[in-house]
């Protein structure tokens, strides 16, 4: 969803979006999505944050998501909807395509734990349940590669399910298993 500051002139805002996340993240993803690549975007680490750029003119336009056609609603975002006097401009579609991306030459046998945001987590539990690993939060699945790929060294044992795409590939070292 797009969100914008309401009763302010289109030309005396920045062409500026914010979203929730790191590049190569589905907030991101939609951006790029809805917007084209060319619009200057920004990331934040909340969506709190993302409501706050907008209120305080860092930005003109900040996208959140609100449905997840698995997990639900994005209860957060609804409640920050109510708490702002913002209103919802437009709708992007971004599918949810996961995988289980670890460091170069690791092997799926190797892994001991693996990384994602909660939504993604529950998206996979199917998957997951089938394997002896144990499942960690982050705040996003692009986020989680973050984490996975600058903390850990090869043979480490921990993986990330995340949205590693051809736009994270852009941005992040790893391999799909």
């Amino acid at each position: 969803m797009v969100v914008p500051l309401p009763s302010r002139e289109a030309s005396s805002v920045p062409a500026r979006v914010v979203y929730s996340g790191v590049p190569g993240s589905f907030s991101h993803k939609a951006c790029m999505q809805f917007f084209g690549p060319e619009i200057t975007m920004e990331n934040r680490t909340s969506f709190r944050e993302v409501f706050s750029a907008i209120e305080n003119e860092e930005a003109a336009l900040g996208i959140i998501p609100l449905e997840n056609s698995l997990t639900g609603s994005i209860h957060e975002n609804y409640d920050l909807l109510l708490e702002h006097d913002l209103d919802i401009i437009g709708e992007v579609v971004v599918p949810v395509r996961l995988c289980l991306a670890a460091l170069p030459g690791q092997r799926i046998d190797q892994i001991e734990r693996v990384y994602s945001h909660i939504q993604a987590l529950g998206q996979a539990e199917a998957f997951l349940r089938t394997r002896p690993w144990t499942t960690l939060t982050t705040y996003n699945t692009a986020g989680a590669w973050i984490t996975t790929n600058f903390t850990f060294s090869e043979g480490a044992g921990a993986s990330t399910l995340t949205s590693y795409n051809a736009i994270a590939g852009r941005f992040w070292n790893g391999e799909v298993i």
